[in-house]
């Protein structure tokens, strides 16, 4: 009995040893396609809950943003570890080969909504000029709103975000520690809105970049961003 114990953990050990030595073998290629099959099967699991409230189901970022629906959550646990795996061994692998990924922190979708009885996310890119002038003061209304109960006593607690807003620059202050992440995302959806519209207007603001440098000061009790010319 404990030859045969030795021998199965030896062969169990062997086993292993060669899964990992074989996954080393595959390419980013390989695990890149491995990784959309199973983004590919997350979107389509979602798809097939009827849409009829749309504020049952919620956004999740992994990598990509996906819309996942409570009844169904083990399964897209699941099948959210396994896209990850195979995300992060497509990351391993391009490494190896000399692949650097410079990812860009995604752009969140503006909205959720139901669609064809599909809960489906819409991104910026995806709206109208009339749908973009609708959203625009309502996220401009929430940006001047999302710190309003916040005091600036320290500007050291404060980063600063600038963006080209009509041809003209704007500054907004940003919480280093306070919905940080998610004042970033509004900011950076609004961002998005005022490039889709100079898009869908062909509107230029030759020479306009916002690298530009601002200092944050407190004024009254509130953040206050000064742009360095």
């Amino acid at each position: 009995m404990k030859i045969f114990t030795y021998f199965f953990l030896v062969l169990l050990i062997f086993q292993l040893f060669s899964c990992s030595k074989s996954d080393e073998l595959k390419s980013s290629s390989y695990w890149g396609k491995r990784a959309q099959e199973k983004k590919r099967e997350i979107n389509l699991l979602s798809e097939s809950v009827p849409c009829q409230d749309i504020s049952t189901f919620k956004v999740v970022y992994k990598h990509n943003y996906f819309l996942i629906h409570p009844s169904l959550q083990a399964q897209f646990d699941r099948l959210l570890v396994e896209y990850d795996n195979y995300f992060n061994k497509m990351l391993e692998a391009a490494a190896r080969e000399g692949i650097i990924y410079d990812f860009l922190y995604p752009i969140p979708p503006i909205k959720v909504v139901c669609r064809d009885d599909k809960a489906t996310m819409l991104f910026v890119q995806d709206l109208t000029i009339q749908e973009v002038n609708e959203e625009l003061p309502k996220f401009k209304k929430n940006i001047m709103d999302f710190y309003k109960d916040v005091n600036c006593t320290d500007p050291s607690e404060w980063g600063s975000m600038i963006l080209i807003v009509n041809c003209n620059y704007e500054g907004f202050a940003i919480h280093k520690t306070i919905r940080n992440k998610e004042f970033h995302e509004l900011l950076l959806n609004y961002n998005e809105l005022n490039n889709r519209k100079n898009q869908l207007e062909n509107i230029k603001c030759d020479g306009m970049s916002s690298n530009k440098q601002a200092t944050i000061s407190c004024n009254e009790g509130k953040p206050v961003v000064t742009i360095s010319n």
